[in-house]
């Protein structure tokens, strides 16, 4: 399974998943990611540097080759016995993505990041006291806008979802037609219907466009990183096709963050009541039973 994990910023950089601490680094054009752990005494490789294309230990100076060697061990001009454990890295939407080796999925497809027709928006990572599938499910609720995003993305004259169709289609979970009223649905301050399509690309990545009155479009590609049990970080990119102003865009986005975490941290676990509107919540349950997520 890939999880993002940085958006490129330092080198080396010490990131953590499931609760496993690795190091990125970068060996001259490629990106590495190790076990945080010099195979030597244990010390945290992210606090060393990367000089001439290998990894110094800061404990003790031990080389580490992009494979995982060690090449040089200073104390005896010689080569390390020992190897870090390497995991495989990509480069893709702007993020670096770590494969923990737990299956043969792919890095989920957002069509519209290669589209130049669209303008693009990073936002996050937003920290969420959470598990990561609780996190996921409050991006593909729609029936809580107009509470928790009252005068922006909902109002509560006009709570009503209308049942909408799921589908399967090529190992992707689809709703359509999700039809609600959003008096501020991109931080623009323009109102109006809007007509949603959701995709669940994979336990911790989820899609949605919408569309309003014309032709623009509005998409959001979100992916959760599990950090630990009850810590996940969330990543999003937007894409819209129309002119708007990307740092006002991003602060939208951060009050919205903020409101959903206050929630989503509330939840407590128990006995649950779903109705028509959570049709793809229900969905997104049923294949992480069927996938041994929960």
């Amino acid at each position: 399974m890939w999880y993002a994990v940085s958006r490129d910023s330092g080198n080396p950089i010490h990131v953590l998943v499931k609760g496993r601490d690795l190091v990125l680094w970068k060996s001259k054009n490629d990106w590495i990611a190790f076990d945080d752990r010099c195979p030597h005494r244990g010390a945290s490789l992210s606090l060393g540097k990367v000089k001439d294309g290998v990894l110094l230990c800061p404990y003790h100076g031990w080389e580490y080759s992009s494979e995982g060697y060690a090449i040089r061990v200073p104390a005896h001009s010689m080569r390390g016995p020992a190897r870090a454990r390497k995991y495989e890295v990509s480069y893709k939407y702007g993020l670096l993505w770590v494969n923990l080796d737990e299956g043969s999925e792919e890095i989920p497809d957002f069509r519209e990041y290669y589209d130049n027709s669209f303008m693009k928006v990073e936002c996050g990572p937003y920290l969420f006291n959470a598990s990561p599938f609780k996190v996921v499910e409050n991006f593909l609720d729609v029936s809580h806008f107009p509470f928790v995003h009252e005068g922006l993305l909902g109002t509560q004259e006009t709570p009503e979802i209308p049942k909408y169709e799921v589908n399967e289609k090529h190992g992707k979970i689809i709703a359509k037609n999700i039809r609600i009223y959003q008096p501020d649905p991109d931080g623009s301050g323009m109102g109006g219907w809007e007509n949603y399509t959701y995709e669940i690309l994979s336990p911790y990545s989820a899609y949605f466009t919408k569309e309003g009155d014309g032709s623009r479009s509005f998409s959001i590609f979100m992916t959760v990183t599990p950090l630990e049990e009850r810590r996940t970080l969330m990543w999003m990119i937007i894409a819209i096709n129309y002119p708007g102003d990307p740092k006002k865009m991003r602060e939208f986005q951060d009050t919205l963050a903020e409101q959903d975490r206050k929630v989503v941290e509330s939840i407590k676990e128990g006995q649950e009541t779903f109705v028509s509107s959570d049709a793809i919540v229900v969905a997104y349950r049923k294949l992480l039973k069927r996938m041994g997520y929960i």
